[in-house]
């Protein structure tokens, strides 16, 4: 053994010093006498190797200006905003904005993520003041979303390419701005609704009495409309949409607890009782809320209750009608809660940034707005508006994750090259890129058709459309988001899951298929169109046959077409029978229509990369993946990449200069 031991030894030291791994000064120190001299200047130098090692590292990701940088969202963007003269300001909005997005949002949206809100319930005196600490980050990005215009912007100008201009400046926003989408979403979903009912009362005969809100209810809402929709930071409001409680969120009818008693006073027409289970952005200084209107004054809640009916209420009192004893409170720097209690906030592993409680309302100061019982009919614009941000959002995380993944597999080598150029990496990286593709090109089409819609400028057959996709939307972006998500996170290995920015958007991408209505609950919404308004499939029967483009590619897209509506018609009789089906048939029509928007893009641009993602789509449609065998296929994936990012932000080595 002493034997072996001495000739490993001899023979490790004969090696050369490359093949020990040590630098040529870390052997000439190795190689010295074995004096006391020598030792110290052996060990200074392996010290000195191993420090080298240890700060040699891998770059991040970067990110420049987020719109700059993003060529595919440009072309799609000039294509729906082409008939319009609008693209010079929407082009130099949005470049001024991600610049923002692609710096010092990311810092504030990272304090928002170290520091969630919490909640004071008693002051040092005993009083109940239900206090919310919020951080920097949060309050910074609620006087940049009024700043921006992330909800004015489509009821400043009035035109159908407002609300497409709005939508791509949300889908730069959302992944840097720290979760504040989501009072972004329920304000611009509010201000929608409210400003259709004023426009219904602008409209109504003065003599008549019918469906005439009260004269302080509409003053208080034209107030309201006025916040929700300003530039102003310091009078812009959120909102609220309190609609969840504990027996289930769903099945608003049923599930609805909350009633309403006729309690006229100088600030509302009633007093709303009730426990919300899950209200998010409780700052919001408003809400719209489902209420049953009961003339007894303890309602037995397990009885059959009366249709909801929609309210607006103000989170806290009016500082003009306070009792001397909130007035006390508001002195002190707290405006007392409209008679609401936070019972608790929520403990969630995501959206942490998010201010989300439960709530009891014990006789909350509300105002009615819709008719006795058409509540779930007067929230349907809301949900339109909030389902089409959350598609939004969907694809800005998976736009932000590819853009990521593609400049750090330009700086990241393994088997001695760039792994952007490892086959199998780059077909993955291309993959991700056309199904993000797709995505965006649907989310504006539902945008471009809200903005129709909500101008009058709508044919019957557009206002048909936006029923019947605006669920589709919803649906697929926000589950191929989680698919999407957990494929980009494994783009970058081992840091991927990391706490870092890439995380941060992954976790908090898992609740986009829960809000707004569950993948389930709206795949049930598209059937319960077919059998009520089968003009809406209709009108997407006919578009996506238009869509689809001639020759042998067309006829294959026609064919799948003709085969899902076939089904369709077949089962028209008994649709409710047919609910096993219908999640299938959410993500298959949401395929078709995606597939007929990439050949449409295609005919219009005329870029071989449109043409590319309508041949993928195809393919995703009809299920016909080939074996790659022609070599050629690896150069047409690189180029695609490479072109994805502005040449303009690349240092001379080819990398995306950092503007952080």
């Amino acid at each position: 053994m002493r034997w072996a031991r001495l000739r490993s030894t001899a023979s490790a030291s004969a090696r050369p010093a490359a093949a020990r791994g040590l630098s040529a000064e870390a052997h000439a120190a190795v190689s010295q006498p074995r004096g006391l001299e020598g030792t110290d200047a052996a060990a200074r130098a392996l010290r000195d190797a191993m420090e080298r090692r240890v700060q040699d590292f891998q770059p991040g990701p970067r990110l420049g200006n987020t719109w700059r940088e993003d060529v595919s969202l440009q072309r799609f963007a000039k294509t729906f905003l082409a008939e319009s003269n609008e693209w010079d300001e929407v082009d130099q909005d949005l470049a001024s904005f991600g610049a923002k997005c692609g710096a010092e949002y990311l810092k504030m949206a990272d304090n928002a993520e170290r520091f969630p809100p919490q909640l004071e319930q008693f002051n040092q005196w005993g009083q109940r003041v239900d206090r919310l600490h919020l951080a920097e980050g949060w309050r910074y990005f609620k006087r940049e979303s009024a700043i921006e215009g992330l909800v004015s912007i489509p009821y400043e100008k009035r035109t159908p390419e407002a609300r497409i201009h709005q939508v791509l400046k949300l889908m730069l926003f959302n992944p840097s701005g720290g979760m504040f989408g989501c009072p972004l979403a329920m304000t611009d979903g509010a201000a929608l609704a409210i400003g259709g009912v004023l426009a219904e009362q602008d409209t109504l005969d003065a003599r008549s009495s019918t469906g005439k809100l009260e004269d302080k209810t509409v003053a208080e809402l034209r107030h309201a409309y006025k916040c929700l929709t300003t530039r102003d930071p310091d009078s812009f409001w959120t909102s609220g949409q309190w609609m969840t409680e504990k027996i289930g969120g769903s099945d608003l009818s049923r599930a609805t607890q909350t009633f309403a008693l006729e309690r006229p006073s100088a600030t509302s027409t009633h007093a709303l009782y009730g426990y919300k289970w899950f209200t998010s952005a409780v700052d919001s200084e408003m809400t719209m809320t489902l209420a049953s209107l009961s003339d007894e004054a303890s309602p037995d809640l397990d009885r059959e209750r009366k249709p909801l009916s929609l309210f607006y209420l103000r989170t806290h009192k009016d500082p003009n009608h306070l009792s001397p004893e909130d007035a006390a409170l508001a002195g002190s720097g707290d405006l007392p809660l409209n008679n609401i209690k936070v019972q608790r906030l929520k403990d969630k592993m995501a959206t942490r940034q998010l201010p989300t409680a439960e709530l009891i309302l014990e006789g909350a100061h509300a105002h009615l707005l819709s008719k006795e019982g058409s509540g779930i009919k007067a929230v349907s614009p809301m949900l339109t508006v909030t389902r089409l941000h959350t598609a939004l959002s969907s694809v800005g995380y998976c736009i932000r994750m590819r853009n990521l993944a593609i400049d750090f597999a330009h700086t990241r080598k393994a088997f001695g090259k760039a792994i952007v150029d490892k086959p199998l990496h780059l077909q993955s990286l291309y993959e991700y890129d056309m199904d993000v593709r797709g995505s965006t090109l649907f989310v504006l089409e539902v945008a471009r058709l809200l903005g129709l819609v909500e101008t009058g400028k709508a044919s019957a057959h557009e206002d048909a459309l936006l029923r019947a996709s605006t669920s589709l939307v919803k649906v697929f972006c926000s589950r191929e988001l989680v698919r999407l998500m957990s494929e980009g996170v494994e783009l970058f290995g081992a840091v991927g899951v990391m706490n870092n920015h890439m995380s941060t958007i992954f976790r908090d991408a898992s609740v986009m298929p829960i809000w707004e209505g569950t993948s389930n609950t709206l795949s049930l919404d598209l059937l319960r169109v077919a059998a009520r308004e089968p003009e809406a499939l209709e009108a997407m029967f006919k578009e996506l046959r238009s869509m689809a483009p001639g020759g042998d590619a067309g006829d294959a897209l026609r064919a799948e077409v003709d085969k899902v509506f076939g089904y369709i018609k077949a089962n028209a009789a008994n649709l409710e029978g047919f609910e096993w089906n219908a999640r299938r048939l959410t993500m298959n029509l949401s395929r078709l229509y995606i597939c007929g928007l990439a050949a449409r893009t295609a005919a219009k641009t005329g870029h071989k990369e449109d043409f590319a993602m309508y041949e993928y789509w195809l393919d995703r449609v009809t299920r016909q993946y080939e074996p790659m065998t022609d070599p050629a296929v690896h150069d047409t994936y690189r180029s695609t990449l490479s072109s994805k990012m502005n040449g303009a932000m690349r240092d001379e080595d080819g990398n995306i200069r950092s503007v952080l």
